[in-house]
């Protein structure tokens, strides 16, 4: 499974550095939206074993910091749901210039790897948004 994760790392580092590469921020591109489609795996998982087992791991905290519920609800999700793997990612890839030995030993495939996972990640979730609209009223 770590394979999978580095060849996805790969892929997208060298897509974003030939993209982004003349920035000095290509990093930033590369981190925020894989860490972005993460937190929207986690939360597809999550809507699939809370609606089958009925366990919902992340209803019982609350993140309180504002008498506004929206914003209150906007902070729990980037906390939730962003930020653990932002901070994962970077340790991983970034930290250290691990990323030089992932580009390395990992083959580029044009950025292929990295558009499918991005494109499979968002397919599945719509997947546990219509079951729940449909079936789970």
């Amino acid at each position: 499974m770590s394979n999978l994760y580095y060849k996805i790392w790969a892929d997208a580092i060298v897509y974003e550095q030939k993209k982004h590469g003349h920035l000095r921020n290509w990093k930033f591109y590369t981190l925020i939206p894989i860490s972005i489609i993460m937190g929207i795996n986690l939360l597809t998982l999550s809507i699939i074993i809370g609606k089958i087992f009925g366990l919902w791991f992340f209803n019982s905290i609350n993140i309180n910091i504002s008498k506004i519920e929206s914003l209150n609800s906007v902070v729990k999700g980037i906390v939730l749901w962003f930020l653990p793997f932002v901070i994962l990612n970077y340790y991983f890839i970034f930290h250290k210039n691990k990323y030089e030995f992932i580009i390395q030993n990992y083959p580029d495939s044009k950025g292929k790897i990295y558009k499918w996972y991005v494109i499979g990640s968002l397919s599945i979730i719509i997947i546990p948004l219509i079951a729940l609209v449909l079936f789970f009223q």
